[in-house]
């Protein structure tokens, strides 16, 4: 593979960027708050795009473990997403430039990532706060002093990853590209 080109991924691939969007609106049905008429539109989209039962008979049935019963709706979506990445990207990616990818920071998604044999095999290791590495992202940020953006900086509800974290990132990234790809060339400003 002759090129100065590399692909690097995280976990948008598995969710898209509405996506998110479609699991908060439901999960503030839930939780009777408000909807804009926007969060009304995403959960109509559901019912007409992907068989997600009327939102208001659906919804309200749902009683125990909301997330749970809420993901077991959305993973056939993920994994469809996954299918589509992996087949319109991906493969076609892989012919000509390295790529790498990094776990995904939510729990259900990193598991559909672990059982798909593919992007499993393309999944870097992250160096962690503790100097080991780690492929899941779960036991990766548990090594930090905080883990999310969230529990640094109070009250901003930000599930992000840290400054700290994100340094870890980019070194565990240029790791692995001086380790695998020994023709890259890597400018550190």
């Amino acid at each position: 593979m002759e090129n100065s080109s590399i692909i690097f991924g995280g976990d948008s691939f598995t969710w898209g960027e509405g996506l998110e969007l479609y699991l908060e609106t439901a999960l503030k049905k839930l939780n009777n708050i408000e909807l804009t008429d926007g969060e009304h539109f995403h959960l109509n989209w559901l019912m007409k795009n992907k068989n997600i039962p009327d939102s208001n008979l659906f919804l309200n049935t749902i009683h125990t473990n909301k997330v749970k019963e809420l993901m077991d709706i959305f993973i056939p979506i993920f994994e469809e997403n996954l299918d589509i990445f992996i087949n319109d990207y991906l493969n076609r990616w892989l012919e000509t430039t390295p790529v790498y990818l990094i776990d995904s920071w939510d729990d259900y998604t990193s598991e559909l990532l672990f059982r798909n044999p593919t992007i499993e095999k393309y999944l870097i290791p992250l160096k962690g706060y503790d100097g080991k590495y780690y492929k899941k992202w779960k036991e990766w940020e548990t090594t930090f002093p905080y883990s999310r953006i969230q529990y640094e900086f109070l009250n901003t509800e930000n599930g992000h990853p840290t400054l700290l974290q994100h340094q870890y990132i980019a070194d565990s990234i240029i790791d692995t590209i001086e380790k695998f790809d020994k023709k890259s060339f890597i400018k550190i400003i």
